[in-house]
């Protein structure tokens, strides 16, 4: 409204960031309910839709640090049950520390990869891999102890709070080494088919 000389590039940028910072909000309370115990609002949700919105919110920091984000949804994946906010939460946690890994690592190969497929009957794996320089022995059998952490300045909550929304799902969180670099985090979540969604409305 000052003479800026891309008034619609600024308006986009300005109406971004208040989206986010609702998304943000949002995922603090409902993080915050979570270990209040209050009610989940768990629907039948497509996972790559959920996925794109973690991507929107972190293409600017994969630019940043030149990172290239890959995702591969498998068109066998069905929908899922789950908090479509907690679950962003879990997405945007692995995701970040993959980029994390890569900068800490100094990795000449810069690439982060989502993918979603079935994992096996009843049930959708969802991965986030890394070209990081992999985790210590030392440290993967501990990963998901509180404060148990491989960053510098991390703080060792993300993976457990990431573990403790999964398994609230009914699925479960694991990390596997990568054949050539890096590593792969994978958590498994229900298929929304008519009998859970009923179960979970009426929970």
């Amino acid at each position: 409204s000052q003479g800026n000389p891309q008034p619609a590039m600024a308006l986009e940028a300005v109406n971004s960031a208040i989206d986010d910072t609702k998304r943000t909000a949002e995922i603090v309370r409902r993080i915050r309910s979570m270990f209040k115990h209050h009610v989940e609002h768990k629907t039948a949700l497509g996972i790559g839709t959920l996925i794109d919105e973690v991507v929107k919110l972190t293409t600017g920091e994969a630019a940043l640090r030149k990172i290239a984000l890959q995702v591969e949804v498998s068109p066998a994946a069905q929908r899922v049950i789950g908090d479509s906010i907690q679950l962003q939460q879990c997405v945007l946690n692995l995701v970040m520390n993959a980029f994390d890994a890569i900068a800490e690592a100094n990795s000449a190969r810069r690439a982060v990869i989502v993918k979603v497929a079935p994992e096996k009957t009843g049930w959708v794996g969802v991965s986030v891999s890394d070209s990081g320089a992999g985790i210590a022995p030392a440290v993967a059998s501990r990963l998901f102890e509180p404060f148990v952490t491989t960053k510098k300045d991390g703080m060792g909550l993300g993976l457990l709070v990431t573990r403790s929304i999964v398994e609230g799902h009914g699925g479960r969180l694991w990390a596997t080494p990568n054949p050539d670099q890096g590593t792969t985090f994978t958590f498994t979540l229900p298929v929304a088919d008519r009998k859970r969604v009923g179960a979970s409305r009426r929970a």
